[in-house]
């Protein structure tokens, strides 16, 4: 009997304990956590486990602090994609992520694994791990041009681009600058003429060029809307877990009644933007997300954080979307959450099976000292 019990119970952990024991732990370290501008600086992220097949996620950065160079391991630019090759998987998965030191400041580099799985396809859960990046200096102007150099005899003049002081030109090369992360060199046509722009390959996302006043004075890149002819700052907003580029609403998108025309700052640069009537902190902008889809999104600019906008008129949309970055409870605390549920139940289901192994000895005990009664029949 008890070499029962004890066999019931050994089975009850091997179903149980695997549950408890299943999950992901992600580590990032940084080959150098000071940097100056113009430098570069590897990162390298481990995800550690039980026989790891694959693990999926993302990582963020402040773009004005570092730019994306190179990644390996499953890296692209805010992504991350790692596979094992090993049959049965692996105890961990390493990822490379080089970036270039782009100007003054601090950025943590957050990556977030969404999803990891072992080599039978169950779940390990999710994990994140962070590295703080120090550049120490402003990086140098982005091209080594003498001051004396007039660029209104080499580039082009600008049309209608927005918040200029003055008269700003096109670059005719970027060649000898630093481009935004994911993008790459692209010649452009420009009012019938080719400049050097830049373009991220196989999508969507915003044509850049770089513009500056004729003395090379406020340079910057612009997004370029050829279909209205319209140039206006690049510049990204980065949440908790994503990078969002400020865009122009198409024509005849209008945001809500409730929102009034107001002006967001961004490192001494003004942006158009919308503002609840009556005043508030948060600010309404238009905003196309890691993913390419564009939309009205509520930022926050004290906390950094990006809510997608639902107008509550319109019916046909999703009104639970949020954005990974607001979204309470994302999948990191579920996955916490389940871990935690698994412990619970594998630890009700040991004591469970103790109690039932008690029973069943006392039991046992007490048979064997209940007197024999012999049964009599009358004759």
């Amino acid at each position: 009997m008890k070499k029962t019990a004890a066999f019931v119970i050994i089975c009850m952990l091997i179903i149980f304990l695997p549950a408890i024991a299943l999950a992901s732990e992600a580590s990032a370290s940084a080959d150098a956590t000071g940097v100056k501008a113009g430098e570069e600086v590897a990162i390298t992220l481990t995800v550690s486990g039980t026989g790891i097949a694959a693990a999926q996620g993302s990582f963020t950065y402040d773009p004005s602090v570092l730019t994306f160079v190179s990644g390996s391991g499953g890296v692209a630019d805010g992504t991350l994609s790692m596979v094992s090759a090993q049959k049965g998987g692996s105890d961990s998965l390493t990822a490379v992520v080089k970036f270039s030191a782009a100007g003054a400041g601090e950025s943590v580099v957050t990556f977030s694994l969404d999803s990891t799985y072992d080599y039978s396809g169950a779940s390990l859960g999710g994990c994140e791990a962070a590295v703080s990046i120090a550049v120490s200096a402003a990086a140098d102007a982005p091209a080594d041009i003498p001051a004396s150099e007039d660029i209104s005899k080499t580039g082009i003049p600008a049309k209608n681009a927005e918040g200029a002081q003055g008269a700003m030109y096109i670059w005719r090369s970027l060649s000898s600058l630093t481009l935004p992360g994911g993008y790459a060199d692209r010649q452009v046509e420009y009012h019938g003429e080719f400049v050097g722009g830049a373009a991220v390959p196989d999508t969507d996302y915003p044509v850049l060029l770089y513009l500056s006043e004729a003395d090379g004075q406020n340079a910057g890149y612009y997004v370029f809307d050829a279909e209205r002819d319209i140039l206006y700052p690049y510049q990204t907003l980065t949440s908790v877990r994503s990078v969002y580029t400020l865009m122009r609403p198409e024509d005849g998108t209008a945001p809500p009644d409730v929102f009034s025309p107001a002006t967001l700052t961004i490192k001494e640069r003004e942006f158009p933007a919308w503002q609840p009537q009556g005043g508030g902190e948060l600010f309404l902008v238009y905003a196309k997300d890691p993913s390419g889809a564009k939309g009205f999104y509520l930022y926050d600019p004290e906390g950094e954080s990006m809510q997608r906008y639902i107008d509550a008129k319109d019916e046909s949309s999703d009104k639970n979307v949020s954005s990974p970055a607001s979204a309470p409870g994302g999948s990191g605390s579920k996955s916490i959450s389940l871990i935690w549920f698994c412990i619970v139940c594998g630890a009700c289901v040991i004591l469970l099976m103790l109690l039932l192994y008690v029973i069943i000895i006392n039991g046992a005990r007490n048979a064997r000292h209940q007197p024999f009664r012999r049964s009599s029949r009358r004759r």
